[in-house]
């Protein structure tokens, strides 16, 4: 991108300086040459400010790894989302697909176990900046409901998410998405229990800029509230 800086102007002030007569005996002639003529003052050089410095460029980043290699060999991929913070730090990614193969079987074995006779439906490989790599089984359980179980590789249960009717939520909780997202319709929500054993409730809502995403904790506290940007990302093929 090609940037102007505003221009600069100077301006050059010429004084003209008057004398008095030089009282002479001399010629005419020879007193005009016995006056030495008056020089011009040099022009005065325009002070050029510096130009502002360049704003940092932005942190790189880039997609981790096995996202990168999962979206380009999954069977079919319906989207990944990519969280940033306030200075543009992404942390999180997570790749929505369904290659059973790209998730590790203790994961696998986890959801079987966490939500006996209930059917694979999805599959998520995330990566957080501040924790690592997770992987998600969501599934239709038996009742019909749809839930999810996020774990390492190992195995070791991170938490259980299962979609909830927005009309029951917590009062806590949607006293706090109307105050962020007043008049916004409630699109999906999502309880989440953490192996810790802390709840959170995450929305995402439609509103008349578009949809925003919204975690609030068990108690009212807001966690975090997100605007939803579509875009496209393409990656290489084998």
């Amino acid at each position: 991108m090609n940037r102007c800086w505003p221009a600069l102007s100077s301006c050059l002030v010429c004084a003209c300086v008057s004398a008095s007569p030089v009282e002479s005996s001399l010629p005419p002639a020879q007193a005009q040459a016995s006056v030495a003529p008056t020089e011009a003052p040099p022009p005065s050089v325009p002070v050029v400010a510096s130009p502002p410095a360049a704003s940092a460029a932005p942190a790189s980043a880039a997609l981790d790894a096995e996202i990168l290699k999962t979206a380009a060999s999954a069977p079919r991929l319906d989207k990944l989302k990519v969280r940033v913070d306030p200075a543009g730090r992404v942390v999180k990614q997570a790749l929505y697909h369904h290659d059973a193969n790209a998730i590790p079987q203790p994961v696998r074995e986890l959801a079987a176990q966490e939500f006996p006779g209930s059917t694979p439906t999805r599959f998520e490989t995330e990566y957080y900046a501040a924790t690592g790599r997770a992987y998600e089984v969501e599934v239709k359980t038996q009742p019909g409901r749809n839930c999810e179980v996020a774990a390492t590789a190992e195995g070791v249960k991170l938490y259980v998410e299962c979609h909830v009717d927005p009309s029951v939520l917590p009062p806590p909780v949607a006293e706090t998405v109307r105050r962020v997202a007043a008049g916004a319709k409630i699109i999906e929500a999502e309880h989440t229990i953490y192996a810790s054993g802390d709840e959170e409730f995450s929305i995402e809502l439609e509103t008349p800029q578009g949809e925003v995403y919204v975690q609030v904790r068990a108690d009212g506290t807001l966690i975090g509230r997100y605007r939803v940007v579509p875009a496209m990302i393409e990656v290489p093929l084998p």
